[in-house]
């Protein structure tokens, strides 16, 4: 072989060699794609794990977002752009411009300056524009946008939310014209799905705030309600105490028929201004959902024959008879809330007594099933002057009165069945009428007929004390009060009842006084200066025996709910709301055991 045709052999060979070493075009470009879009992935998913798994705030992941943007793509300009509450143009929220994040709160595209443009946006979840300045979709805007800050190739993506699109994100290449690849595009569109998700954790994240806010202001307005209620309760409450405290007194002693008669008056308006406070205080509990209904053992027999004797006095006065009918097979004892049950038992009674001016009054009293469950009937039925149909419709509904005009012979708040409408649905039962105008009416009441044991002595010890009757204990009683007008009713009570008692300001007073002398019982306030009567309870309760035992009985004009259960949680017997009625006062000291003086003295001489 020539030297010649070896070279040229030698040379063949070389280059063979190294187009085996080299890729060909082809696999070189793909390899750059596939590289680029690893690197795109990478940032996506840098940013999604920035905005959930961070307290990143949507201003910090916008800025992110854009300068990742730029810095992938290589261009200069990114931007956020939102629709207007109107929706007739988007306004740019932020702006990465090179190595800096503005704020643009100011500058607006308008719909109708670019029709176009926001045509292809809400049709095309991306658009890619090479030459943006003689593009139709773009072009609209060349003057007033493109030109000013120097933009050639726009490539932009729409920002969507749950309601469609939000906004737009911007890309924009300056200085030349571009062509925008597919895998830029894909990024782009893909960065602004989380900038939409971004938004609508925002906005979702500001909503709940709200909510806690407006939460909160209702709590808050709540409370204030309870408390306002709470101090009318017991601003009124304490000058009644007063007032049907020294009348029960003067109408005991009072032998003169018409002077009776009028202090009766005078005690009966005093208990209805009592009853209207008192139907205020339950609604306002019913309606912000803090009233709440016991379970207890009671019976209910009992209950409506003793509530009949009580509107026996008041019907005879009117020639009306009350006959009751208590069908054999009904429970002695049931489960149930007594108070409520009394409260609406009441209010029929009432209305009956109250609107019948000839005939009778019949209660009956049954059980029957209904909707295949046990229950328990009550009917008082009436032959008054009747409900016209027009107002049965309403009649449970609250300020709903038979006859609202300010010609109406009968008085009331309009709340009473509507409150027992909504106590009667807490204790699982049921609440009706049936009426004829100028006949009669028929309230009706079904209760859930649980049977329960009746605890032993319930009724004895609970039963009404004769006024004249002596007690079986004299007892020595110190009272905890600091309104000299309670004070003085308070101690004409106790003294009425065959007790002596002594007084003390406070709740400090009290205390020093249990140290000087013997005492069976203490009347103790709530609200008193100096030292209240919860914390005179908890210091009583950690004094060396026997005074820690000794019984305290809360007396206070706080009447709201959970009241009762506070008392006696901090250490307290018993608890009376005022205004104090004398035999309630009776009752409660009946159930005191005495202490035993010997054990007291004994004590005080081994000190």
């Amino acid at each position: 072989m020539s030297h010649k045709a070896e070279q040229t052999s030698a040379t063949a060979n070389a280059q063979g060699a190294s187009a085996e070493r080299e890729p060909a075009p082809g696999i070189h470009e793909a390899t750059t794609v596939l590289a680029r879009m690893r690197a795109y992935n990478a940032e996506l998913d840098r940013l999604m794990r920035m905005q959930f798994y961070s307290d990143t705030t949507l201003d910090q992941l916008l800025l992110e977002a854009t300068r990742t943007v730029s810095q992938a793509l290589g261009v200069r300009r990114v931007s956020v752009w939102s629709y207007n509450a109107n929706r007739d143009g988007i306004l740019c929220d932020c702006l990465y411009e090179g190595t800096s994040f503005n704020r643009q709160s100011g500058v607006v595209l308008h719909m109708s300056d670019c029709p176009r443009y926001f045509e292809a946006i809400s049709q095309n979840r991306v658009i890619t524009v090479q030459d943006a300045r003689s593009d139709k979709r773009t072009s609209e805007f060349t003057e007033a946008y493109l030109k000013p800050l120097n933009i050639f190739s726009l490539l932009d993506a729409h920002v969507p939310s749950a309601a469609g699109v939000r906004g737009v994100l911007c890309c924009e290449n300056v200085h030349q014209i571009r062509q925008w690849t597919l895998e830029e595009s894909s990024f782009v569109a893909s960065v602004a799905e989380l900038i939409g998700l971004a938004f609508d954790r925002a906005e979702r994240l500001k909503t709940q705030e709200q909510l806690a806010d407006a939460l909160r202001a209702a709590e808050r307005a709540g409370e204030a309600k309870s408390t306002f209620l709470a101090t009318m309760s017991h601003e009124i409450r304490t000058p009644l105490n007063g007032v049907l405290g020294m009348l029960e007194l003067v109408l005991h002693d009072e032998p003169n028929p018409e002077r009776r008669q009028n202090l009766e008056i005078a005690h009966k308006s005093a208990h209805s201004l009592l009853d209207v406070l008192g139907d205020v205080l339950d609604y306002s509990r019913l309606e912000a959902g803090e009233f709440q209904v016991q379970s207890e053992p009671y019976s209910l027999v009992a209950l409506v024959q003793e509530i009949a004797s009580l509107y026996q006095t008041q019907a005879e006065a009117k020639g009306l008879s009350i006959k009751v009918a208590i069908d054999y097979a009904t429970p002695k004892s049931v489960l149930g809330d007594e108070a409520r049950v009394r409260q609406i038992l009441t209010n029929f009674f009432s209305n009956a007594v109250k609107f019948t001016h000839q005939g009778h009054i019949n209660v009956t009293l049954f059980p029957e099933q209904h909707a295949g469950l046990p229950y328990l009937r009550l009917e008082v039925s009436d032959t008054g002057i009747g409900i016209p149909d027009v107002a049965l419709k309403t009649l449970f509904k609250r300020f709903s009165q038979v006859d609202s005009s300010t010609t109406r012979q009968y008085g009331g708040s309009g709340l009473g069945l509507a409150i027992c409408k909504q106590m009667v649905e807490l204790m699982g039962g049921e609440i009706g009428v049936t009426s004829s105008a100028n006949k009669g009416s028929t309230f009706w009441v079904r209760l859930p007929r649980v049977a329960a044991n009746q605890p032993e002595n319930q009724n004895a010890q609970m039963g009404a004390v004769d006024w004249n009757s002596k007690p079986k204990h004299k007892l020595n009683i110190l009272a905890a009060e600091d309104n000299i007008i309670n004070q003085k009713v308070l101690k004409a009570m106790v003294k009425s009842l065959g007790h002596t008692m002594t007084i003390a300001n406070n709740g400090l007073e009290a205390i020093e006084a249990l140290a000087q002398q013997h005492y069976d019982a203490v009347l103790m306030d709530v609200q008193m200066p100096v030292m209240d009567g919860l914390t005179a309870t908890q210091a009583i309760r950690e004094l060396p025996e026997p005074n820690n035992h000794i019984t305290i009985i809360a007396l206070t004009a706080n009447a709201m709910a959970g009241d009762k259960d506070q008392y006696l949680a901090a250490g307290m017997n018993d608890y009376l709301a005022k205004p104090l009625e004398r035999a309630q006062l009776a009752q409660a000291l009946a159930r005191v055991k005495p202490q035993n003086k010997s054990r007291l003295d004994q004590k005080g001489q081994s000190d």
